[in-house]
C-alpha cells in the first residue's frame, strides 16, 4: 500500500512539472520586452520602423514599465502616403517622435483600469481621451481592436487608427472658419466638463453647433450639415447633460478630421 501510494505521488509530481514545461508563453509571464513582442508579433512592421526613425526603440528595452498604445501596419495605411512619408524625413523626427510618444503612457495599464478614465497623460506631455461605449473603447479618434499583450515592461493595446495630437495637427493643418470654432469650443467646453459641470459644457457645444449651421454654405457640406442638424435634434431630446455633451463632441471630433486638409 505505502510503495502505491508513493507512486501516485511521483506520478503526480510528475505530470505537475511536464504542464509547467509545456504552458504557453501567452500564459506564462513573458520575458520579451515591449519592443521585441512588437517586432515579433509581425503586423506592428511601421510602428518598429518609426521607433527606430526616431530613436525610441531602447527607451521600450529599458525596465520602467509602460502602457503602448499600438497601431498596427493596416492603421498607419490610412494616413495619406504624403503625410506618412513626411513623417521619416531626417527634418521631421522631432515631430514623428512627438506622435509616438503620444501613445505611450507611464506604468502598467491593463484593458479595465484604461476604460474606467477618461483621459490619460502620454509621455508627449498631451493626454488622450478615452470613451466607453457598447462598441469598445476609443483612444482619441481610434477603437482598441485587442487588449492586454503582455510585455515584461508593461503592456500593449491594439489600434485601429494612428493618434495625431493636437499640437501636431496644428503644424499639419490649414485651419478653416469650422475647425477654428470647434477648436474654440472644445477649448473650453473641456474644463467645465472635467470639474463635474457637464450642463456647462453641453451649452457651450450646443452654440457652437448652432454657429457652426449659421455659417455660410460653402464652409461644410451638405452631408456636414445634415448631420450635424441630426445632432441637433438627438441632443435636444436628453436629459442627460455628459450624453448631451459626448453627443456634440463626437460629431465635433468627426467635423474636426472631415475639415482637416493634412488627413484629407
Amino acid at each position: 500500500m505505502k510503495s502505491d501510494h508513493l507512486f501516485k505521488k511521483v506520478c503526480i509530481a510528475g505530470l505537475i512539472a511536464l504542464c509547467a514545461l509545456t504552458i504557453p508563453a501567452s500564459k506564462a509571464e513573458t520575458s520579451n520586452n515591449l519592443a521585441e513582442v512588437a517586432i515579433q508579433a509581425g503586423n506592428f512592421k511601421s510602428l518598429v520602423k518609426a521607433l527606430e526613425a526616431s530613436e525610441l526603440v531602447d527607451a521600450l528595452t529599458q525596465d520602467t514599465s509602460y502602457t503602448v498604445f499600438a497601431p498596427t501596419d493596416d492603421a498607419f495605411k490610412k494616413l495619406p502616403e504624403t503625410l506618412l512619408a513626411s513623417l521619416f524625413q531626417p527634418e521631421n523626427k522631432e515631430m514623428l517622435k512627438t506622435i509616438l510618444l503620444y501613445h505611450v503612457v507611464p506604468g502598467t495599464l491593463r484593458a479595465k483600469e484604461v476604460s474606467s478614465v477618461r483621459q490619460l497623460s502620454t509621455l508627449s506631455g498631451e493626454a488622450i481621451q478615452i470613451r466607453t461605449s457598447d462598441g469598445g473603447v476609443k483612444v482619441d479618434q481610434s477603437t482598441v481592436v485587442k487588449a492586454n499583450i503582455t510585455a515584461s515592461n508593461g503592456v500593449i493595446h491594439v489600434l485601429d487608427e494612428v493618434l495625431i495630437p493636437a499640437s501636431v495637427k496644428q503644424q499639419l493643418t490649414i485651419k478653416t472658419p469650422v475647425m477654428a470654432l470647434l477648436e474654440r469650443a472644445i477649448e473650453l467646453g473641456v474644463p467645465h466638463f472635467n470639474h463635474g459641470n457637464h450642463q456647462a459644457c453641453a451649452d457651450i457645444y450646443e452654440t457652437a453647433a448652432m454657429g457652426l449651421l449659421n455659417m455660410d454654405k460653402g464652409a461644410m457640406s451638405d452631408a456636414q450639415r445634415k448631420m450635424l442638424g441630426r445632432v441637433m435634434q438627438t441632443a435636444s431630446k436628453m436629459h442627460d447633460s455628459s450624453g448631451r455633451a459626448w453627443t456634440f463632441r463626437k460629431a465635433f471630433d468627426q467635423l474636426m478630421e472631415q475639415q482637416s486638409m493634412a488627413l484629407k
